[in-house]
């Protein structure tokens, strides 16, 4: 990757997710500084500033007119918690008053005259929509980040949202999510979802484009702001069988076996492939769904002015999976929140306040212990996922240890020590 040599100013992480195929084509580069893309060879593409700390940015803003600037700070306000939405409105008023503001710049530069087939991923999005844009780029670091886009027109107006992979998991990602959008095409029952703008590729990789959310959608917080209604209907019910039956089990079970040949997973496969053997063994019959949502989290859906619940993000979806996931994930993190310090300990108690949604759906107490079961063998699975992909546990929410104690919670709840 070429940068400039003040590279401690750009958030690298941030450049290789968005521009890393882009800049090992030869054709593109990124540096901290405007200046430095004035020679003759290259020509500057976009320009962002960089807000947050020099050793943890948080957002790239793309550079514009203050005022325009400060009127994209200000979209959707009530999907952030009052900690983030102070912050956004202090910004935003620097940028409106002329207040001193951080200009700490990544500066995206294109080689003259290149014939390299592609073009960078904001410009191919940009192709596909029709109509210019400037973005905001969130900056992730954790194990399963992408790069992420918020788009807004030259005047400052919502237009959307994209997402765009970087490596194998990531593109599996882009697709899961485009495939299951698109086959939602913007309602299911109780929920709402973004529909699919548009689709394409950038030095092979694919990304999506999807249509703003409605400008007054409040985000959820609480452990009840989703009722059994709600649970019950986001994963709809198509059949009745035991979880080795079900094509998730299958997929499951052939990233296992892969997983034996990956040295990072050496100390966990092993129990992680014991649960699956038991959990195959189980012939306990489970309401299993057409698909679920994958990621059920309070900061994935809200409410609308009129009520309709709004649900997004739905790039960990699974096809005929053990239905009853989704309510156990929402509870875990509406109560525990993005990192529980016991993760172990979270599920069950996520167990205890999903059973009235499990009751709902088919489920005996027998029935929600053997489907908790296989949530936990879901989420060992996809925390080796994360961890094969980078090769080490370095960047997982959910380390070795945790993987180990939620593979035990699963024989417990099976009824095996």
């Amino acid at each position: 990757m070429t940068e400039n040599t003040n590279s401690q100013r750009v958030p690298l992480s941030t450049v290789r997710q968005l521009w890393g195929t882009a800049i090992d084509s030869g054709a593109y580069r990124v540096t901290a500084t405007a200046d430095s893309g004035r020679e003759a060879d290259w020509q500057e593409v976009r320009r962002f500033d960089v807000v947050g700390r020099a050793s943890q940015p948080s957002i790239l803003l793309e550079h514009r007119e203050p005022s325009v600037i400060a009127k994209t700070l200000l979209a959707y306000r009530r999907l952030r918690g009052h900690r983030a939405h102070a912050g956004r409105l202090a910004l935003a008023a620097a940028y409106r008053t002329g207040l001193p503001v951080p200009r700490r710049s990544v500066v995206l530069h294109e080689l003259r005259g290149s014939s390299h087939g592609s073009t960078e991923p904001l410009t191919a999005i940009e192709h596909v929509l029709g109509e210019p844009f400037l973005a905001h780029i969130g900056v992730r670091t954790g194990a399963n980040a992408k790069a992420t886009a918020q788009l807004f027109s030259p005047s400052g107006d919502v237009l959307g949202y994209a997402k765009v992979a970087w490596n194998d998991i990531t593109a599996t990602y882009v697709r899961t999510e485009t495939a299951r959008l698109t086959s939602l095409a913007g309602t299911s029952g109780v929920l709402r979802t973004p529909r699919v703008r548009g689709v394409g590729e950038a030095f092979g990789m694919p990304f999506v484009i999807l249509e703003p959310l409605p400008k007054d959608v409040t985000r959820l917080h609480k452990p009840t702001d989703l009722t059994v209604g709600d649970l019950s209907a986001i994963s709809p019910i198509a059949r009745f069988d035991h979880a080795a039956s079900t094509a998730w089990f299958e997929r499951l079970m052939a990233r296992l076996e892969n997983f034996r040949e990956v040295p990072a997973l050496r100390k966990v496969v092993g129990s992680v492939l014991d649960l699956a053997d038991r959990l195959s063994a189980d012939q306990t019959r489970l309401p299993v769904t057409a698909y679920d949502h994958g990621d059920l989290v309070p900061w994935n859906a809200s409410r609308d002015r009129d009520g309709s619940l709004w649900v997004w993000d739905w790039e960990s979806s699974e096809e005929d999976t053990v239905a009853g996931g989704d309510a156990i994930h929402w509870f875990v993190h509406s109560v525990s929140g993005p990192v529980p310090r016991d993760l172990a300990a979270a599920i069950l108690r996520a167990s205890e306040l999903a059973l009235p949604t499990h009751r709902a759906i088919g489920m005996g107490t027998h029935e929600s212990r053997v489907a908790t079961a296989a949530y936990a063998l879901a989420t060992a699975d996809r925390a080796c996922s994360l961890a094969a992909q980078h090769r080490t546990w370095a960047r997982n929410r959910v380390g070795e240890d945790t993987v180990l104690d939620v593979i035990r919670l699963g024989k417990a709840l099976l009824g095996h020590d």
